[in-house]
């Protein structure tokens, strides 16, 4: 099933995306579709990621916030899908395209299990760009838990010279999958890639 974004209720973007994806199936997964979204967009609260298969199509805007798109532990293949190649025009680096810009402090997406219970295999993300300049130095692009398959295209992380743009914590199995065509730009350490942390 396909819904668009736009026909439900909210008070933003992120309110309206988060009662679609509520609408998807729960054995098997559906689209929410936001691509009639335009300019600049606000996400005023955390968009949790809970139900398998679940895709997003996100807009050619500018998604603002201070929150966290969040793929719970053990939701499969989740997929993030941006609307032009790594989120950019050819006017612009940091707009034009789907561009989350994230003044928060934490991961702006953040996929799987920071407490190493669950795998949360199959996550795909593919032409988006994330600013994390307006966050502080604890801000990161992307961050993977115990996340097996994943699959991450065309992604352009632009950040600062006291920030990661991508952290990929393998405790408790492994974090990895395919990398094609992402970008670092600006930031101090543009992957860091962490191996077992519990001692056993």
């Amino acid at each position: 099933s396909a819904y668009q974004v736009d026909q439900f209720a909210g008070a933003d973007f992120g309110a309206k995306l988060q009662s679609c994806l509520g609408s998807l199936s729960a054995i098997n997964g559906g689209t929410c579709d936001a691509r009639n979204f335009v300019g600049n967009q606000s996400m005023g609260s955390n968009v949790t990621i809970s139900t398998a298969n679940a895709t997003v199509l996100l807009p050619c805007a500018t998604i603002s916030t201070i929150n966290q798109i969040v793929v719970t532990a053990g939701t499969r293949n989740v997929a993030l899908r941006g609307c032009a190649l790594r989120g950019t025009s050819g006017a612009s680096g940091s707009q034009g395209g789907t561009v989350l810009l994230d003044s928060g402090s934490g991961a702006m997406v953040q996929v799987g299990d920071p407490t190493y219970t669950l795998d949360t295999p199959g996550f795909h993300m593919d032409n988006v760009a994330i600013n994390t300049t307006p966050g502080s130095a604890t801000t990161k692009g992307l961050a993977a838990y115990r996340t097996q398959e994943m699959d991450l295209e065309s992604l352009y992380f632009l950040g600062n010279s006291n920030q990661t743009g991508m952290v990929l914590d393998g405790t408790g199995n492994y974090t990895g999958g395919t990398f094609y065509d992402n970008a670092f730009n600006g930031v101090q350490t543009a992957m860091n890639a962490i191996g077992h942390q519990v001692t056993n």
